[in-house]
């Protein structure tokens, strides 16, 4: 079943015209305040200059009960470092080379922020989408509704629910995988396959991106193959960070982009 009637989307009319030029979506996730808050906002500007279509601010939360030891380690040492959710929208604000930014984090921030003032300072700080891992489609707030979010669809997701998340998402559908990087199409990268190609029958105009364990250029390869229209990368930039690597983002964002496009 097609659905006519989309949400309008700012998000998903932007990477259509990426995808309509024969490129892949490139989107990283990067930690608001790691390794610090005067850095977030180079490093955005950095990830875009590079080839990043879509950058996802991370705003740290002291239980990410999505997030692997990577993501879960920089949003310690963010919040160690005096981050608050307030400083989002002074470093979205100030950052030059902004293209497309959406927004990760988990229930309780907006909550304990105030959901309509959350909306209200995202949007004018610029933000194009949400993403909140812990909070299914069906008691999403409606005073959040504005920020355009974004639901995780996985393998093991239903028919019936492919349908109802599909047809609540905007930007784009977060695709969860853990993909097989030898090049041999494994059992989960099938599966994978089955649901992007039932998300593209329900909503045709709506990119496909997979997430969750895509660290290089041959999953990104990997990715494509199966259907995707563009990848997500968070752990595997993060270690850059950690390890202190800042010479090599720009060759490994621009070499991932190639590898997509």
């Amino acid at each position: 079943m097609l659905l006519e009637n989309r949400p309008k989307s700012s998000l998903r009319d932007k990477l259509n015209q990426i995808k309509d030029k024969g490129e892949g979506i490139l989107s990283i996730y990067l930690t608001l305040g790691f390794p610090s808050k005067e850095e977030t906002g180079e490093l955005i500007d950095l990830l875009f200059r590079s080839g990043a279509d879509i950058v996802e601010i991370g705003i740290p939360f002291s239980d990410p009960s999505a997030d692997g030891s990577t993501i879960q380690f920089t949003s310690q040492k963010a919040l160690e470092n005096g981050i608050r959710v307030k400083d989002t929208w002074s470093i979205l604000r100030n950052t030059k080379n902004r293209k497309n930014t959406v927004l990760m984090t988990y229930g309780n921030i907006p909550f304990h922020y105030g959901y309509q003032n959350f909306a209200s300072d995202a949007l004018e700080s610029g933000a194009e989408g949400i993403i909140l891992p812990d909070i299914p489609p069906e008691l999403f707030p409606a005073e959040l509704k504005s920020l355009q979010p974004i639901f995780l669809l996985t393998p093991l997701t239903g028919e019936k629910r492919l349908h109802m998340v599909a047809e609540r998402s905007y930007g784009f559908n977060y695709i969860v995988s853990q993909l097989n990087v030898t090049g041999v199409q494994s059992n989960a990268d099938k599966r994978v396959k089955n649901v992007i190609s039932q998300v593209k029958k329900i909503t045709p105009k709506t990119p496909n991106l997979i997430g969750f364990g895509v660290s290089n250029e041959q999953d990104a390869k990997n990715s494509m193959k199966i259907g995707a229209d563009g990848i997500i990368i968070g752990s595997a930039f993060l270690k850059l960070l950690i390890d202190s690597k800042f010479s090599e983002i720009e060759d490994y964002i621009s070499g991932i982009k190639s590898a997509i496009s």
